[in-house]
This record gives C-alpha cells, structure tokens and sequence, in this order.
C-alpha cells in the first residue's frame, strides 16, 4: 500500500489518489485470520474459489469505491465471474449474498442498500 507521506511529499512518485488510500486504509486492519474468524461465524468454509471473490471485491473497493447501488457492483461480480457460473455460482460460495457475505469476510463496509429487508436481501 502507498504511505501518505510518500504521496503528501512527493505526489507524481505514487500513481494513487488520496480517495485511493483513503479506501486502502479501510483495509489496514483487516487479515486472512480474521476473515476466517468471519466466515467461521457464518458457518462458511473458505477455499481458493471464495479467496478469488474476495480479493475481486477487494481491489474493486480500493480501485472505485463502491457505486450507487449494491445492484451496480453485483452485475459487475456477475460478468466477472461469469465463465464459471457467474450468480449462480456466486451464491454457491457465499448463500447469504456474494454481495453481503464477501463484504464482511473482506473486510469492507456494504454498499449502499445491500442488505435492506424491504428488497429482499438474503439474511
């Protein structure tokens, strides 16, 4: 992760904007032990198949931000995992939403009405 003080004293040597390490931060306290703490609680195996969910929705945070709505990112996790099965195939790894599940195991805030009841959302 780019330091903040590299980017405050010299901003053309890091390629990240400070929203960008701003979404990093959020990551800082985050670990693998304690995404198996996570999913441990959610009754949830991880393998290398959730690790790639994860990671995807990792970088997409730091990248992006989180769009408008949580539908936005879940087409995006849709095509990005469609050769292997794409929403189905998501849901099979994390049954209580890729959306919602793989945002708490990774450690990022939910987007923006992800979990709402009055949509129906998996809980």
């Amino acid at each position: 992760m780019p330091d903040i003080n590299d980017y405050i004293m010299n901003p053309a040597s890091v390629n990240t904007s400070p929203e960008m390490l701003d979404r990093e931060q959020v990551l800082q306290g985050w670990n693998r032990e304690l995404a198996y703490a996570i999913a441990e609680q959610e009754q949830l195996t991880l393998t290398e198949a959730h690790w790639q969910v994860i990671e995807y929705l990792q970088k997409h945070f730091v990248q992006y931000g989180w769009p408008q709505s949580g539908h936005d990112l879940s087409r995006k996790l849709d095509n990005a995992f469609s050769e292997l099965g794409g929403k189905r195939y998501l849901y099979q790894l994390f049954p209580h939403g890729p959306l919602a599940q793989g945002c708490r195991i990774a450690g990022l805030p939910l987007p923006h009405n992800t979990e709402n009841r009055s949509f129906g959302s998996v809980q």
